[in-house]
């Protein structure tokens, strides 16, 4: 069974697409997960200080 041309091009822009977002959001994520560990290093660092 062949898969015609023009299919097999959208199959592939849809992909390439998808991954494109699929990155994004990967980079979203990464971002977030950053900024929470700072927050969180943050946290701990104002906490331990006002303790002494």
């Amino acid at each position: 069974m062949s898969i015609p041309l023009h299919t097999e091009g959208k199959v592939s822009d849809l992909f390439d697409s998808h991954w494109r977002y699929f990155r994004r959001f990967l980079f979203m994520v990464n971002v977030i997960g950053g900024i929470c560990e700072i927050g969180g290093v943050g946290g701990v660092l104002f906490i331990t200080v006002h303790d002494v």
